[in-house]
């Protein structure tokens, strides 16, 4: 969770940390209040139906739509909005903020959907499953770093993006073929929340 700012901080200072970390912060604090929310439920919930495929499949599916509800239309309009809502909350010497929390907001929908699918395989005792799929992350995301040669701070956010993407696909993906679920299925909860994002 920590490696990008120590990244950052190694990298290219502490002045990029401050800036990579406001942009951070902003967006990931909301997003972790909704998804503990929903973890403290999902997880208990989980482990009593853990028998239950159908039930268990309802729980995830519409556990993810209420994530994609929220998040998509939000972050997307934060990603868009990221110069005003900058300039408005830190103020003109907060600027340089602002590439950095694009990418990073674009992350966090994805972030939910990971946050919301760890617990459900910890509740169908899956637990090294995700705990395999989390290391997996942790060396694509090095990997990347090592291979690109980020330059700046801006870059290495898009790089946090590209891995937020990885992790969510891989987990969802392994949630679908343990419970048996279409890909019609789960792309069904992101059409009304794409929706809501454009007209937002």
């Amino acid at each position: 969770e920590n490696l990008d700012n120590l990244l950052v901080a190694r990298f290219f200072g502490a002045r990029s940390l401050g800036f990579y970390a406001v942009s951070y912060n902003l967006v990931r604090y909301p997003t972790n209040h909704l998804v503990t929310t929903l973890q403290s439920v999902l997880f208990p919930t989980s482990t009593a139906i853990q028998n239950d495929p159908s039930a268990l499949r309802a729980a995830y599916l519409a556990t993810l739509s209420l994530v994609a509800v929220v998040t998509v239309p939000v972050f997307i309009s934060a990603a868009i909005l990221a110069e005003p809502l900058i300039l408005v909350l830190y103020g003109q010497e907060w600027k340089e903020a602002i590439a950095m929390m694009q990418p990073l907001a674009l992350a966090m929908p994805l972030h939910a959907m990971t946050a919301v699918s760890g617990p459900l395989l910890w509740g169908m005792n899956r637990v090294g499953t995700e705990s395999l799929l989390q290391w997996f992350t942790v060396f694509c995301f090095l990997g990347l770093v090592i291979v690109l040669g980020l330059a700046t701070p801006v870059q290495l956010a898009w790089v946090v993006f590209g891995v937020y993407l990885i992790r969510a696909f891989l987990l969802v993906l392994t949630v679908m073929r343990i419970l048996d679920l279409r890909p019609g299925e789960v792309i069904g909860c992101f059409r009304g929340p794409l929706v809501l994002a454009c007209v937002a």
